[in-house]
């Protein structure tokens, strides 16, 4: 199965959201908006994982002779 562009997408913006997040808690200046975003890209990103998973369990289960 090819990688999700979806997820792929959703994990660099997690990414770029803590790197974000990290940088402002080393300044000093807290960023609670840029940690909750990353939260919530990776919550996209899992729950993408999570459908793609179910499909694939779907699929196999279909192919199973009864």
């Amino acid at each position: 199965m090819q990688n999700s562009k979806k997820v792929v997408s959703e994990l660099n913006s997690a990414v770029q959201k803590f790197n974000q997040t990290m940088r402002s808690v080393g300044s000093g200046r807290p960023d609670a908006q840029s940690a909750a975003d990353c939260f919530n890209r990776l919550v996209a990103a899992i729950t993408d994982i999570d459908k793609r998973l179910l499909a694939l369990e779907e699929a196999q289960e279909a192919k199973q002779p009864s």
